[in-house]
C-alpha cells in the first residue's frame, strides 16, 4: 500500500510540471546542437563519436530541477519507507577485470545475461567503492550506496512488471582507452498499473575505468555516466501514459 500511494504521489507530480518540462527542454534541444569533444579521445574512438552525435543526448546536467528533485525524493522516501539498509558484501569483488576486453566482455553481459536496467543486477567486481553513479534524475557516489538503492526499488519494480515483459537491449558496446560505452534500450511493461503504460528509453553509459586500487592488475569503473537519446521529463511521462493496445480494449 505504502509503495502504491507513493507511486501514484511521484506520477501526478510529473503530470503536473509537464508544460514547465517542454519549455525547459526545448532550450535543451538548442544547446545540445553544439556539444565539445574531450581532447583525451583517443583515435580509435572517433568512429565512436561520429555515432555518438547522431543524436542529441540528455544528462544529469541537462534535466531541469523538477524532474531530478521527483526522482530524488522518491527515491529517498522508498528506502525511508524500506526500513533495513543493505549490508556490505564484499564477496566476490577480488575477482576484477585484468584486461579492457574482459572489462567490456562483462559489462555486455550485464545486459545480454543479467537485464541489469530492470534488475539492478551488475557485475560489482568492475566497480571500484566509491564509484559515481549519475543518470539524467539522478546522481550519488558509492557502490554501497548503488546497492542499497536497488534492493529497495527492486521490490515496486518486481510488484509492477511480469518475468519477460522487461528487456535490456544492447544496441552497440565500444571501448576506448579511457571508457567502455553501451548504447542500449530499455523496453517493457508495468502490467501492474491499472493503465499498462509501455517503458520505452534509448540510451548510452560510459564506463570510465581506471587501474584498480586494490589490485595491480585489477580495472575498475570509478564513474558511471548514463545519458538518455530523449528529456528526462519525457521518459517520465512514459508512466502516465496509456498503454495503446490496452487503450483499444
Amino acid at each position: 500500500p505504502k509503495a502504491t500511494v507513493l507511486l501514484f504521489t511521484g506520477i501526478f507530480a510529473v503530470e503536473r510540471c509537464n508544460c514547465f518540462n517542454r519549455i525547459f527542454d526545448r532550450r535543451i534541444f538548442a544547446r545540445q546542437a553544439k556539444q565539445p569533444t574531450k581532447s583525451e579521445y583517443s583515435l580509435d574512438a572517433l568512429s565512436l563519436q561520429a555515432h555518438k552525435e547522431t543524436k542529441p543526448t540528455f544528462s544529469f546536467e541537462d534535466s531541469n530541477g523538477s524532474s531530478r528533485g521527483l526522482v530524488s525524493s522518491l527515491t529517498s522516501i522508498v528506502n525511508f519507507l524500506s526500513g533495513d539498509k543493505a549490508e556490505p558484501n564484499d564477496f566476490g569483488l577480488d575477482d576484477q577485470p585484468t584486461s579492457l576486453d574482459n572489462l567490456k566482455e562483462r559489462i555486455g553481459k550485464d545486459y545480454t545475461k543479467k537485464n541489469y536496467l530492470w534488475t539492478g543486477d551488475i557485475d560489482l567486481a568492475c566497480f571500484d567503492r566509491d564509484c559515481e553513479f549519475t543518470d539524467p534524475t539522478i546522481s550519488f557516489v558509492g557502490r554501497d550506496k548503488f546497492v542499497s538503492n536497488v534492493k529497495n526499488l527492486k521490490v515496486l519494480v518486481d510488484a509492477l512488471t511480469n518475468p519477460g515483459d522487461c528487456r535490456s537491449d544492447l544496441l552497440s558496446i565500444d571501448a576506448t582507452e579511457h571508457y567502455v560505452q553501451t548504447r542500449w534500450n530499455m523496453v517493457g511493461k508495468l502490467t501492474g498499473l491499472p493503465w499498462q503504460p509501455t517503458i520505452d528509453v534509448i540510451g548510452r553509459t560510459k564506463f570510465w575505468f581506471r587501474q584498480s586500487r586494490d589490485n595491480d592488475d585489477g580495472y575498475q569503473v570509478y564513474l558511471y555516466d548514463e545519458c538518455w537519446e530523449m528529456p528526462a521529463s519525457k521518459a517520465l511521462l512514459q508512466l502516465v501514459t496509456p498503454s495503446k493496445s490496452n487503450g483499444t480494449d
